[in-house]
């Protein structure tokens, strides 16, 4: 169940809360559909209809009071006592009904008393000055002797206290197994506020969780496959108290595990690569094949590879066993010397665009664009000339809700950061190129889904180099990375469009703020 509620507003600064929600919780609309039609499916009899009839309300300001839900705000030192009925509720087969009331999170220390054998029952939920801005969830449910109905839900607001910080939840990898193999989680949550942390699983998933530890034991007749494993982590404090991850178990009958003694250091940066813990389900000979992503390749067990040239590169190893392939992949960093071309310099030397009436805000190194009208956007583009190799490094957000079309960095011609299409989901983070069939439109090259909230600065750092496979072309490798998480990302065979790097703002609803823009390259690299 996911609700839109308020309560954290440490971490969404501005964005919509049901978002950030579904962000800390997993929540994947189109499988909660699927589930309640296979729900709906599997019942021979119409669920029951809880309903509340409220009586009397004591303390706090009531902001609604309707059949299926409530909401009042609890002010400090304030008491709320409530009578209710479920006299309204009713099955429509006149099953008998029975009731029972939850108490989801929140104040644990609220009472629910029936009134003898009635349908009426009082409910206090006292102050705890302890708790943190956020809900207490009271839930009826109404029960046919078959299938509860969905609840009906009061909602008590803490309208006074210190935000509710999420918990952290550590411990859960992506793993790959072989059929048989078990696997073993040892779980770390701590609540920053305090409270206690309990860990929860998602229903109809694999293995089973014990206190701080999951564990699952593969069928050794389990097909080639993943298994979601999503573990949640909740001090019960509020609405939004908690926090989740998931991770996937790969099952395969052939397994490519890949290591190296080191994964960064100066160009050139020599690396020894090995494959401990590669294996086939059959037990017979292993034969490795490893590509270096600079054009140089091995079919060695424990290869050495020097990178000469700077760059971020994805070392693979593909294990081709008696019951089949399987690739690992790990992301090598050969660190560049290049002296500094560009440190921020906001001046109009270095940025066509800035003017006295430009709408920038411009402090030190820090750079904010704002659009006080219009529908028009804005840009800088750099005075200097730009090929490759090169690499960037930036810190940027957005503190708008939404960032529309066109806000973001444009090097050489390609547009990464916020979508480049005004079509694609405000979450996810892309590389854009423009499209040959329209000239007003792009193609979006997706990097990672839900990476971005508003005013939640997020890191870039990019390689722009010649692409090694394929002449003439320029490939495009980085990073990205913010609290939500982080991702790799290399596109390969990509023309040069342009020679400047452009900040683009879109139009009045955007606003981009830079706090950092460096750029590192030789001197063959700015162009006269």
């Amino acid at each position: 169940m996911a609700y839109n509620s308020k309560g954290d507003h440490s971490d969404y600064g501005g964005s919509n809360q049901t978002e950030v929600n579904q962000f800390y919780h997993n929540y994947d609309d189109t499988e909660h559909l699927r589930n309640m039609v296979n729900l709906a499916k599997s019942m021979t009899l119409v669920p029951p209809i809880a309903l509340l009839r409220t009586k009397n309300i004591e303390g706090g300001k009531t902001i609604y009071a309707l059949k299926t839900t409530a909401l009042i705000h609890q002010g400090k030192y304030e008491k709320i006592k409530l009578r209710v009925s479920t006299e309204d509720s009713y099955d429509l087969q006149d099953l008998p009904l029975t009731f029972r009331w939850e108490i989801l999170y929140g104040n644990k220390n609220t009472t629910i008393e029936r009134e003898e054998s009635s349908s009426i029952y009082n409910i206090t939920i006292p102050y705890d000055s302890r708790l943190p801005k956020g809900r207490t969830s009271i839930l009826l449910i109404a029960n046919n002797g078959r299938f509860d109905s969905n609840p009906a839900v009061i909602n008590i607001y803490r309208t006074d206290g210190p935000p509710d910080l999420r918990p952290s939840l550590t411990g859960l990898e992506d793993q790959t197994i072989l059929p048989g193999e078990k696997v073993r989680f040892k779980i770390t949550s701590v609540d920053p506020d305090g409270f206690p942390v309990h860990l929860y699983q998602w229903a109809a998933e694999v293995g089973s969780l014990n206190g701080d530890t999951f564990t699952w034991e593969c069928p050794v007749n389990h097909p080639d496959g993943t298994e979601p494993v999503t573990i949640i982590a909740s001090d019960g404090a509020s609405g939004n108290s908690y926090n989740s991850k998931q991770v996937k178990i790969h099952v395969r009958s052939t397994v490519a595990a890949i290591s190296a003694n080191k994964l960064h250091g100066k160009a050139p940066f020599t690396v020894e690569f090995s494959s401990p813990g590669s294996r086939d389900k059959r037990i017979g000979k292993l034969a490795y094949f490893w590509d270096f992503d600079d054009g140089s390749a091995s079919q060695d067990q424990t290869p050495v590879h020097t990178y000469s040239n700077p760059g971020f590169y994805e070392a693979t190893l593909q294990v081709k066993g008696p019951s089949g392939t399987h690739s690992a992949k790990l992301v090598v960093h050969a660190r560049h010397n290049w002296p500094l071309a560009l440190n921020g310099d906001w001046t109009d030397k270095n940025w066509q665009g800035i003017t006295d009436d430009s709408p920038v805000n411009i402090k030190w190194s820090n750079l904010q664009i704002y659009k006080k009208g219009g529908k028009e956007g804005f840009k800088l583009t750099s005075a200097k000339h730009l090929a490759p190799p090169f690499y960037l490094e930036a810190v940027y957000y957005s503190p708008a809700e939404r960032s529309e079309k066109g806000t973001g960095f444009q090097i050489l011609g390609a547009q990464i950061g916020y979508p480049a299409n005004k079509k694609a989901s405000g979450r996810k983070i892309s590389i854009g190129l423009p499209s040959e069939h329209d000239k007003s439109g792009c193609v979006n090259q997706n990097i990672i889904d839900n990476l971005r909230f508003p005013s939640q600065p997020t890191q870039l750092r990019l390689y722009v180099d010649n692409d090694p496979r394929h002449e003439g072309k320029i490939r495009y490798t980085g990073h990205l990375e913010n609290e939500t998480g982080a991702a790799f990302f290399k596109f390969d065979n990509q023309e040069i469009l342009d020679d400047k790097l452009i900040i683009l703002s879109a139009n009045v609803n955007a606003r981009f703020d830079i706090q950092r823009l460096q750029v590192w390259a030789p001197k063959s690299s700015l162009l006269p």
